[in-house]
């Protein structure tokens, strides 16, 4: 697991996260012996990564849950960590989704477009309200 990217994660997040991960990856042991690994690909993502993505079409927002470390993208890699399963539809991926939305967290496989590997935990606000409170919160530095 890359401690790296998960370090990114906001604090409330990042131990929701490595349940996930850990939950994933015995499910995944228990499912098939491919030795197939669950990996965090993305944590937070600067404003300029983000819209790059957008740009790209990788993205649908300009700003969004990984700027603020409450968002994931994740991986299912072989053994060897090289091989990168990038069919989303693979029920590896829904596997990874349902435990994560047992976790509380929005899976974005869900939605119309899917984004097979995402995942974001914001329970009860949305980016509007959390933006909101984040600018009615910021240190006054005199």
């Amino acid at each position: 697991m890359s401690v790296a990217i998960l370090s990114t994660l906001h604090p409330a997040f990042r131990p929701i996260v490595e349940r996930i991960l850990r939950d994933a990856q015995i499910a995944l042991d228990a499912d098939a012996p491919t030795n197939d690994l669950v990996r965090p690909t993305i944590g937070i993502r600067s404003i300029e990564a983000q819209q790059t993505a957008f740009n790209a079409g990788l993205s649908q927002v300009k700003i969004g849950w990984h700027q603020y470390g409450l968002a994931l993208d994740f991986g299912i890699f072989n053994n060897s960590g090289v091989q990168y399963v990038t069919d989303g539809t693979d029920q590896r991926y829904r596997l990874v989704g349902e435990i994560a939305k047992r976790a509380g967290c929005i899976w974005g496989g869900d939605w119309q477009r899917p984004d097979w590997d995402h995942i974001e935990w914001h329970p009860g606000f949305t980016l509007g309200h959390y933006i909101s409170w984040l600018d009615a919160h910021t240190p006054v530095h005199a």
